[in-house]
């Protein structure tokens, strides 16, 4: 029988003390828990009072095999990788200790087999939560533990970081990832850009040589502006990260803009870690702010042309066709109520029908066209007009029999354009009511 002995920083002299079972092998911490890992038990979770809050369990969960590298402890979730299956990565939950049972959650399940992992500390509830894991070709891979994708698909999608990865941990102070890979120690300041915009998450990423480092190292710990490093013969190493991402996720957390934004002129990378955070939270006027410090034009322009449609699910539909999601953006305007019919690509009044013309996926936008039965003739006129202009023939067979079916007439396309963006501004008008919180601000 083993002890595992709590002391509280400020009181060395009387532990809590729990009794173990079996020989305890691995203790992992977080902010609010720890876990213990044992050989009669397995995995148990503790809070620091020395309470037993719960004992994470699945089929074939193999205690004996695993070590500090396959297991993550988070304030509400734990990543164990499965010995049995090392392709797959699965999350539990930290106050029952079953495999998280909502339908938007699924285990990770990559390609090969995974090697480490490693759940941010900072988010605060499981929709915000990250899961990076490295598999043995040395990549670094990033995913959310729930799924955004709900009614279509339970899986996570999943983004490389990074190759030739050694290690890598998570900030405590805020979703700030650190990766010694191929020689250089690489910061990301918000990870999840990897999601929204990759152009971001390089400008929002420093880059230093890390020689000192030598072969084989592992990062220890990151909190605030330091990384510990353990290198391959025992020695630790410190590091240096600036201070200012940390003091930026604490100013957005507290809702403190104006410090936030005074914080982000010292550098070009906190401008465009601010843009990602606005784009991903929907707050599409400092997103442009945050755009055009970084002198980013051509997604300046797209927020701005974000910002003049009036209805919130078209709105959340361009920001999905930004991150390059058409399905989702499909699916947001689809189940709209009233769902918008379809307009011509210049008009401000978003459809499932504009995006898949604009992205020039001609035969789903007819396909959709013809389910709804409405505006056959809107894609028929945009796809001669997309023929004539690039000088090409008619060589689909579904076109063909359409054009042979349905007439175009650019005077009735115009006058359906005009009557959809006047019910699309009344619908978003009734939305809103007659005094909206903005309005309220500036009264």
């Amino acid at each position: 029988m083993g002890q595992v002995l709590i002391y509280s920083v400020t009181n060395w002299n009387t532990p809590y003390i729990l009794f173990m079972r079996g020989a305890t092998s691995l203790i992992v911490q977080a902010e609010t828990h720890f876990l213990t890992l044992d050989t009669v038990q397995g995995v148990q979770i503790w809070i620091y009072e020395g309470r037993h809050v719960s004992n994470p369990r699945f089929q074939n969960l193999r205690a004996d095999y695993l070590s500090g590298r396959a297991i993550s402890l988070s304030e509400d979730a734990v990543a164990i990788l499965d010995r049995s299956s090392p392709r797959c990565v699965r999350v539990c939950d930290v106050a029952t200790g079953r495999p998280l049972a909502d339908e938007r959650v699924a285990e990770v399940v990559h390609e090969c087999e995974v090697e480490e992992v490693f759940l941010s500390q900072f988010s605060k509830g499981l929709s915000e939560r990250r899961l990076a894991f490295i598999d043995r070709n040395k990549k670094l891979w990033l995913c959310p533990v729930v799924s955004s994708s709900a009614g279509r698909s339970s899986v996570p999608a999943k983004h490389k970081l990074h190759t030739q990865v050694e290690s890598a941990a998570w900030n405590g102070k805020g979703d700030i990832l650190t990766a010694i890979a191929d020689g250089r120690l690489i910061t990301w300041y918000y990870p999840n850009a990897v999601a929204i915009d990759r152009d971001l998450l390089v400008l929002a990423s420093t880059s230093r040589d890390a020689a000192e480092f030598c072969k084989s190292p592992r990062v220890v710990s990151f909190y605030g502006a330091k990384v510990m490093v353990r290198r391959a013969d025992g020695a630790l190493l410190s590091a240096a990260v600036a201070p200012y991402p940390a003091m930026l996720y604490a100013s957005v957390r507290g809702q403190r803009w104006e410090e936030a934004v005074r914080l982000c002129r010292r550098s070009r990378e906190l401008w465009a870690c601010m843009g990602c955070m606005a784009l991903n939270g929907k707050n599409l006027q400092l997103a442009e702010e945050a755009l055009a410090a970084i002198q980013e034009v051509d997604k300046l322009e797209c927020v701005q042309h974000v910002l003049k449609v009036s209805s919130e699910e078209g709105r959340n539909a361009e920001l999905a066709l930004y991150r390059r999601c058409p399905e989702e953006a499909e699916s947001i305007l689809l189940q709209a109520s009233p769902p918008p019919s379809s307009t011509p690509p210049s008009s401000s009044t978003p459809s499932p029908f504009l995006g898949q013309i604009r992205l020039f996926r001609w035969s789903r936008a007819l396909e959709l066209a013809v389910q709804h039965k409405t505006h056959v003739d809107t894609v028929l006129g945009y796809r001669q007009a997309f023929l004539k202009s690039s000088g090409k023939e008619e060589t689909d067979k579904r076109f063909f029999q359409s054009n042979s079916e349905v007439a175009v007439d650019w005077e009735v396309i115009s006058a359906k354009k005009e009557k959809e963006r006047e019910d699309e501004h009344a619908r978003a008008g009734s939305r809103r009511g007659p005094s909206s919180g903005m309005d309220r601000e500036k009264k």
